[in-house]
């Protein structure tokens, strides 16, 4: 899945990108489990699920655990994937990214 195609698909209203915009900026302690980033993470994750799209869940867990690396490859990628204009940018991949 990819961000563009589970939020943009239909007509991508102001407030879903600034909910995207959001969940990019939140906070996550990954030891401890808090911040806003679950709660916004999981709003993201029920429009896409009401959209009819599939998420892949290995990689969505792989990438929660890297959520506060230096580097913020995570939020890059995602943001990457949701802002892009290129229409193969629709298509899932899954690459490896250095953990």
């Amino acid at each position: 899945m990819t961000w563009k195609r589970a939020v943009a698909s239909g007509s991508a209203s102001e407030s879903l990108k600034r909910r995207f915009h959001i969940l990019l900026d939140s906070e996550y302690d990954t030891y401890t489990g808090e911040g806003d980033f679950p709660y916004r993470l999981r709003q993201m994750v029920r429009y896409a699920a009401g959209k009819g799209i599939g998420i892949d869940w290995p990689l969505l867990l792989k990438h929660v655990k890297q959520w506060n690396s230096r580097e913020k490859w995570v939020q890059k990628k995602w943001a990457g994937s949701y802002f892009s204009t290129d229409s193969t940018s629709d298509t899932p991949k899954i690459q490896e990214e250095k953990d």
